[in-house]
């Protein structure tokens, strides 16, 4: 790992200008997800996730959560016709060169919160299912949940660290930007955005003062 400036840098680092931008699609996909308040508790495997009509998951985050790890366990990928708060459509990303009749339907049940898979018939059978360079399913939201547990043993891992951990765990290659970015959005998760935990220090230095006056706080 090398220091560049302020920003840390590992040997395979992408600059911004060389790197293959994110798509509209992919960026509105990451920016969409959030956490539901009060979400059911429900068992599944997180590794392998099942599609199976009439599945049920906690809320809509986490559904696009676990349709992105099916995707990469069973490797294939999935282009999304339709992401809103209470429903969600998307179909095979090789429908229109292979004619692949995969889709799938599923949306919010009567509290509002749990999703269900509405509709899953048909499975895959299509180029789709071949390993490309790009695994766009791989989202950056995607890479936070699956680099936390590493994040938290280890702070100080570099996205190249992290991409190689990635690749043995899923087999996958993953873009060192997106890496970064899935990075980026885990720490600030676990420990709190750097900007907003700084401007808290000058509150918390009050309250000591307050709390044991003539204590000295540098």
């Amino acid at each position: 790992v090398l220091r560049h400036g302020y920003k840390e840098r590992d040997e395979d680092y992408v600059p911004d200008h060389e790197s293959e931008d994110e798509s509209d699609e992919e960026v509105e996909e990451d920016e969409e997800v959030h956490e539901a308040e009060h979400a059911p508790h429900l068992e599944y495997d997180k590794l392998d996730p099942p599609m199976t009509e009439g599945r049920k998951y906690p809320n809509m985050a986490e559904f696009k959560l676990a349709l992105s790890q099916h995707a990469i366990k069973h490797e294939f990928e999935f282009n999304t016709e339709k992401s809103a708060p209470h429903r969600f459509r998307a179909y095979c990303s090789r429908r229109d060169e292979d004619k692949c009749p995969w889709r799938i339907y599923a949306s919010t049940m009567e509290d509002g919160c749990t999703v269900m898979v509405r509709k899953n018939s048909c499975g895959h059978d299509c180029s789709s299912t071949k390993r490309k360079k790009k695994i766009k399913n791989a989202t950056k939201r995607w890479i936070c949940e699956h680099v936390k547990d590493w994040l938290i043993e280890d702070a100080t891992l570099g996205p190249k660290a992290l991409r190689k951990k990635l690749k043995e765990h899923h087999g996958i290659n993953i873009k060192y930007k997106r890496v970064n970015m899935g990075k980026l959005l885990a720490l600030k998760e676990l420990y709190g955005d750097c900007d907003t935990s700084f401007d808290n220090l000058y509150s918390f230095k009050a309250q000591i003062e307050r709390c044991c006056p003539g204590s000295i706080v540098i």
